[in-house]
């Protein structure tokens, strides 16, 4: 019951945010529509994996990335949301985006990070330590807009320097490049249904 409620939960986040992108009439229509359809996609596959393989992980980390991708600007225009608020979240809602595909890759097809206490193991369990710092360096920079926008603004709960946003940025795509190279290395190691995957 505390699964189907949990799900129900997310879906209906999912919902009121696909919706606030949806009613946006100052932006352009692929701009409101992009999100709400990765959300769509990425929450039903996720949702059919965690379904049909009892609560796999990969499911919800893609549902999780569904959510992820409205978050990054889901809240602007929502009511009682003060645009600082949706400011600072659409700062780093991409940067969170990243962090949850990085670990899709690192722990994809098993939903597991890899066992064991060879270097490859610790060094993905150090990767995923290291993604939720890079995530709140780039979310108390002293500036909001981060590296993809044009317009820069004063984060009131910042207090790191805006360089170390971008160093927070470059570190997670590089995590998301080594954990694409990990896809490869675990097809070329893979045997049977996990090689198919």
């Amino acid at each position: 019951l505390a699964r189907w409620a949990l799900r129900g939960l997310l879906i209906a986040v999912g919902v009121v945010l696909a919706a606030d992108q949806l009613k946006h009439n100052d932006r352009a229509a692929a701009d409101a529509l992009l999100p709400a359809i990765g959300f769509l996609i990425y929450a039903a596959i996720g949702g059919l994996i965690v379904i049909r393989r009892e609560g796999h992980p990969t499911g919800w980390l893609l549902i999780l990335i569904g959510l992820a991708v409205l978050w990054a600007d889901g809240l602007i225009g929502l009511p009682g949301v003060s645009p600082v608020l949706a400011a600072w979240v659409s700062s780093w809602g991409w940067a969170l985006v990243f962090c949850l595909f990085a670990i899709l890759t690192l722990t994809f097809p098993s939903g597991h990070l890899p066992a064991g206490s060879g270097l490859w193991a610790k060094a993905g369990r150090a990767t995923v330590w290291m993604l939720p710092i890079l995530l709140i360096a780039t979310a108390l920079t002293e500036t909001l807009g981060g590296a993809e926008s044009s317009t820069q603004t004063v984060n009131p709960i910042g207090f790191l320097p805006e360089w170390l946003g971008y160093v927070g940025l470059l570190g997670i795509v590089a995590i998301l490049l080594g954990g694409a190279v990990s896809l490869v290395i675990k097809r070329r190691r893979a045997v049977g249904a996990e090689r198919a995957q």
